[in-house]
């Protein structure tokens, strides 16, 4: 089984931050950082933190990151 880490509140909002600066849908925003959509729509109904897989967590920070 992978290992979980915590997404923080302050990734969320600089993932929601980047979202509205590009004009980007949900389901836009899912497709490029490479997760599912209900992983996605998921961060949006619950209060963080958010325990992800590893991955999950690698691809939404490079994404952060490249799109800073």
């Amino acid at each position: 089984m992978e290992k979980q880490v915590q997404l923080l509140p302050g990734t969320i909002k600089a993932l929601n931050r980047k979202r509205g600066e590009l004009e980007l849908t949900k389901r836009e925003l899912a497709k490029k950082i490479g997760i599912s959509e209900n992983t996605l729509y998921r961060w949006a109904t619950k209060t963080p933190p958010f325990k992800v897989q590893t991955k999950v967590y690698k691809k939404v920070m490079n994404w952060i990151a490249e799109n800073s």
